[in-house]
């Protein structure tokens, strides 16, 4: 069995090695059909070429008999040749032209023509009389524009330049046709188990089928256990009193009836608070309502009530613990409680607010006080990030009296801190108690 099996495996790859050479063979017929036609299209090109010259070569020798016709036969000095000019170098591929041009003329230049007859002599004319010369006459106007002369020959071709310098790379070209496919290879032995693959993600739900059809009717089941016992009926009458030794313990007897049912017991302890419902549907706007009554005019502050600063820096400062923070920069002032040096003194008393603003530069820290003879009424603390400054700010309510005073304190600085110059400190009498 194991040998029938080799011989139909060396069978199929001989059948498969057949037809792999019959189609080599027929892939090497049509690439010599192929080279066939280009040495085909080389040689028609090449007798074209061929025939281009000959008709040239007449064109050229043509035009020279014209040209030695139109002028009586007389070379022209253009067309000879110098000594320094024959001996540079012909291109081979013009030489047998040139000689056909230039032949007839280098002969007519070196051969010496036949001596003609001498003409008749004529008498001797009367001497004439010698006249004054006559003037000058004007310049004549310039002559029409003469015909345009045969066209020369082409001239030699020059010396080979040098070798240009090296061209930038070309587009690129396109793809080029795609080879035959190969033949196909032997197959190869078949591979071993790979491993088994790790488990796929659980696919969702299927969605619920329809419901099946209904089922036949089933036979008939076995009969039933028996039934539970029967309710005990009710007692008869007691009988006398029997005389005779007690008789021994009886049977316990059936269980009674059950009791009635008991009184509702406690209600249990609350369960846990549901989730909480959606929002509902916002109801519409109500009506307006009425305007109310004009509400009675007030006292009128008095001139030393009216207290109201805003005040800044003229340029950054380097911050210092304990110390004192100067807004000299004044934008706004009414009445004379606040000085340049950030001190304000309280003239009226009641409720006052104050505001003030930090800025400081990046990756530093600095906590100011707002400080009322002495003692913290508010804080603020400003903290720049690692790349930009930051500035915060911070707004206190206090009830001041006469004489107390109110200032901003540096209180803890980290090394390098700046103050900005968008720092400021307002504050203003909101109404006396």
């Amino acid at each position: 069995m194991e040998g029938a099996k080799i011989w139909l495996v060396v069978l199929t790859w001989i059948i498969s090695s057949a037809q792999a050479d019959e189609n080599k063979t027929n892939l090497q017929n049509q690439i010599t059909s192929l080279l066939d036609i280009v040495q085909k299209v080389v040689s028609d090109f090449d007798s074209l070429r061929q025939q281009h010259r000959e008709l040239e070569h007449q064109y050229h020798l043509l035009s020279d008999e014209f040209r030695s016709l139109r002028f009586n036969h007389i070379p022209s000095t253009k067309s000879v040749r110098t000594d320094e000019q024959a001996s540079q170098p012909v291109h081979p591929k013009f030489a047998h032209s040139r000689s056909a041009f230039l032949a007839p003329q280098e002969i007519a230049l070196d051969q010496k023509g036949a001596k003609s007859d001498r003409g008749l002599q004529r008498e001797a004319s009367i001497p004439g009389f010698i006249e004054n010369n006559g003037q000058k006459g004007e310049k004549g106007d310039r002559g029409p524009k003469g015909d345009a002369g045969i066209p020369g020959f082409n001239g030699d071709d020059g010396y080979d330049g040098h070798k240009g310098e090296k061209g930038d790379p070309g587009i690129k070209g396109d793809a080029g046709i795609s080879g035959f496919n190969g033949d196909d290879g032997i197959d190869g032995p078949k591979g071993g188990k790979g491993e088994p693959g790790n488990s796929g993600i659980q696919g969702q739900k299927g969605n619920t089928g329809t419901t099946g059809p209904g089922g036949h009717k089933g036979n008939t089941g076995d009969t039933g256990p028996t039934g539970q016992k029967g309710d005990t009926g009710i007692p008869g009458p007691a009988g006398q009193k029997g005389i005779g030794a007690p008789g021994t313990v009886g049977l316990k007897g059936d269980s009674g009836t059950p009791g009635l049912a008991g009184l509702k017991g406690d209600s249990g302890t609350p369960g846990l608070a549901g989730l909480k419902g959606t929002s509902g549907i916002q109801g519409p706007i109500g009506p307006t309502g009425l305007k109310g009554q004009k509400g009675l005019k007030g006292d009128v502050c008095p001139m030393d009530a009216q207290i109201a600063f805003y005040a800044r820096f003229y340029q950054t400062i380097n911050a210092m613990s304990n110390e004192v923070i100067a807004f000299p920069n004044i934008g706004t002032k009414i009445g004379t409680s606040y000085e340049r040096s950030g001190l304000f003194t309280c003239k009226v008393t009641g409720i006052y607010v104050f505001t003030w603003s930090i800025e400081v530069n990046s990756e530093h820290t600095l906590k100011t006080l707002l400080m009322v003879n002495g003692s913290e009424r508010g804080q603020l603390i400003v903290q720049g990030s690692v790349s930009n400054g930051n500035i915060g700010s911070t707004t206190v309510v206090i009830r001041l009296s006469v004489t107390d005073r109110v200032l901003i304190l540096q209180d803890s600085v980290s090394p390098g801190t700046i103050l900005g110059n968008s720092s400021s400190f307002s504050g203003f009498f909101l109404h006396p108690v």
